[in-house]
């Protein structure tokens, strides 16, 4: 019998839709900071709410269309939930086209802690949704190139399209900052400790 303490986060799922609480405790522990990271970046607001509807859709037998890596497939639920709560109260959203600054203004910029932070997350939130998502997830989370694509339900070849294009409105909208210090795609806030 498999240690409880090793499971892997596929036997930790199985376990937690078969109702074991405990695989449920450990799965948060490890993927809560995480996907509340995902969520925090991108909403002033509903943070909190957006992770445990995500986690309570996690639970549920996986979709037929659903990516097959643990990651991924939390992801994936995680931008469906991000969308829903976009279009709370019937707004009509285009991942492709509208960006988080517009849709969701809030103080994901003020509370960085240096310059380099918040001119990047200024410029990432005026990115297309489904643009800054590729790009956190790919530099932040390092998903490869599947895993990423099944997050976005695009091809890999439309997603390196994505982002190169995504890649060179950032630093258009970087180059055009008027601060002083040059961000990198470095993880912003507590995670990013080595320029201390």
């Amino acid at each position: 019998m498999t240690d409880q303490a090793a499971r892997s986060d596929r036997e930790l799922l199985a376990a937690w839709r078969s109702g074991d609480r405990e695989a449920a405790d450990e799965l948060i522990e490890r993927h809560g900071p995480g996907l509340y990271g995902f969520f925090a970046g991108k909403l002033g607001r509903g943070a909190d709410a957006c992770c445990l509807r995500t986690f309570a859709a996690w639970q549920q037998p996986p979709r037929p269309d659903a990516p097959s890596g643990i990651r991924s497939e939390l992801l994936a639920l995680a931008r469906v939930e991000l969308l829903a709560h976009l279009r709370e109260g019937e707004r009509e959203i285009d991942p492709d086209h509208h960006c988080i600054a517009e849709l969701e203004p809030g103080l994901t910029e003020v509370v960085a802690t240096r310059a380099p932070q918040r001119r990047l997350l200024h410029a990432l939130r005026r990115l297309p949704i489904d643009d800054q998502i590729a790009l956190e997830l790919r530099h932040w989370e390092a998903l490869d190139e599947l895993e990423l694509a099944a997050v976005l339900a695009t091809t890999p070849a439309e997603l390196g399209e994505r982002l190169s294009r995504a890649t060179d409105q950032l630093e258009r909208r970087l180059a055009a900052s008027t601060a002083v210090d040059a961000p990198t795609m470095e993880a912003p806030g507590p995670r990013d400790d080595r320029s201390r």
